[in-house]
């Protein structure tokens, strides 16, 4: 059975692949350059953190809190479906593969 796609769906994935990797990317980065200057990892962590929050919070401090709250719901959500397919995948592979090894 072929399922259809939903385009929004697809376009909200892609925003949150392209938006939370260059978010990673540039807070590694940040975090690495305040270890390479004497900064303890934990300290690094937070300053960045916080400078981030900072930034995010000059610009959506406008926003409803409960557009924020439904942003951070749609990412949760997005987050624990991927893990449970993935969990889901994970086990019917290790099932199969059992199933092979007995076979033979």
């Amino acid at each position: 059975m072929e399922t259809t796609l939903n385009p929004h769906v697809a376009a909200f994935v892609t925003h949150l692949l392209n938006a939370g990797g260059v978010i990673s990317r540039l807070t590694e980065g940040l975090i690495e350059a305040l270890i390479e200057s004497g900064w303890s990892h934990a300290d690094a962590t937070d300053e960045i953190i916080g400078s981030l929050a900072g930034t995010i919070n000059a610009r959506f401090a406008s926003l409803p809190a409960t557009d924020l709250e439904r942003a951070a719901e749609l990412l949760d959500l997005a987050l624990q479906a991927v893990m449970s397919d993935m969990g889901q995948a994970i086990s019917k592979s290790h099932r199969q593969m059992r199933r092979h090894r007995r076979r033979r």
